[in-house]
């Protein structure tokens, strides 16, 4: 959690676990950081590929059932 004292800006890295608070170490704090900035990006990625093949089988289903009504 960023926080701002006298114009430091610092982040707060402790976590509540099983109702104590714990420290965690900064390099702990960063790498898990960018892990779940990681995860999410590829996420992202994965999430926009699904979309776009939805969008390509509903205009696939569109002309197939269009042709199916001709006969």
């Amino acid at each position: 959690v960023p926080q701002n004292d006298n114009d430091v800006i610092s982040e707060d890295t402790s976590v509540e676990q099983g109702g104590e608070t714990v420290e965690q170490h900064n390099a702990n704090f960063e790498e898990t950081h960018a892990l779940y900035e990681s995860l999410y990006q590829n996420l992202a990625i994965e999430v926009e590929k699904v979309n776009s093949v939805n969008r390509k089988l509903k205009a696939t289903n569109a002309d197939l059932t269009t042709e199916l009504a001709r006969f």
